[in-house]
């Protein structure tokens, strides 16, 4: 992008692309403030970006890329490789920043306990150090302790021997009683209950929890962000409901 250029793009397909697969106006002025080349504007778009967005920018970028023939413009076969693989290096590092983000932004010490946080702590660093299947178990355990003190805070007793599951199926019914959730949100926590359900699975045979082989670490990533995103759906709803 020296010249300025983004691949083959002209001003209308560059309009064009970022509309179409991201909703951004390539041409606003806000993307202008450090120059008006396409290269520039898109420099702008990624500094502006979370790094979620800008994972999802760059893939969609080599994937364009990808359709075009011989785009290396007569370089070795060997200099494209060598290229790929720095890419792809930078989208590890920014989807495993946004996946360390959602973690902490899931997960709490919600009973003010070292246990707890170094718990949350070993599960920051094993996402840090793309340890996935190692986080996978930790993750498990937090899961447990949280929907525990959930319970045992709406006055439900809880099984030591419970499974995870069973716990978010209890969970479900408080918030049914309370009744102040739209039939949507419900729905939605009863979904999660099948998704625990396999992550009970998953920590038992894949994980470190016992002597597994252990799930790949694309999917174990998969698995982890995923089960934040309903953590965090969960801690808002306790924060609106649970605090009244």
């Amino acid at each position: 992008m020296d010249s300025g250029y983004v691949l083959d793009f002209s001003n209308r397909t560059i309009d064009h692309f970022f509309e179409d697969n991201f909703r951004i106006e390539f041409y606003s002025l806000a993307y202008a403030t450090n120059g008006d080349s396409k290269a520039k504007r898109l420099r702008t778009v990624l500094g502006l970006s979370s790094n979620g967005q800008c994972s999802a920018i760059l893939r969609k970028l080599w994937e364009y890329r990808s359709t075009l023939s011989g785009y290396y413009l007569g370089e070795s076969p060997e200099l494209e490789e060598e290229i790929q693989k720095a890419f792809y290096s930078v989208l590890t590092k920014l989807d495993g920043d946004s996946t360390i983000s959602m973690v902490a932004q899931s997960l709490e010490n919600f009973d003010d306990t070292n246990t707890l946080s170094n718990l949350i702590n070993s599960i920051e660093r094993d996402v840090r150090d793309d340890r996935f299947a190692a986080a996978l178990d930790r993750l498990h355990t937090y899961c447990q302790r949280k929907f525990r003190i959930l319970l045992e805070k709406n006055g439900r007793d809880v099984m030591e021997s419970s499974p995870l599951h069973s716990r978010v199926g209890e969970y479900c019914k408080v918030l049914e009683s309370e009744n102040r959730l739209s039939a949507m949100t419900v729905y939605i926590i009863k979904t999660s209950i099948s998704v625990f359900q396999k992550f009970n699975d998953i920590r038992n045979r894949e994980s470190l929890a016992h002597d597994n082989e252990l799930i790949n670490s694309q999917e174990a990533r998969y698995i982890v962000a995923s089960i934040c995103n309903l953590l965090r759906f969960m801690k808002s709803i306790e924060a609106t409901d649970f605090g009244n």
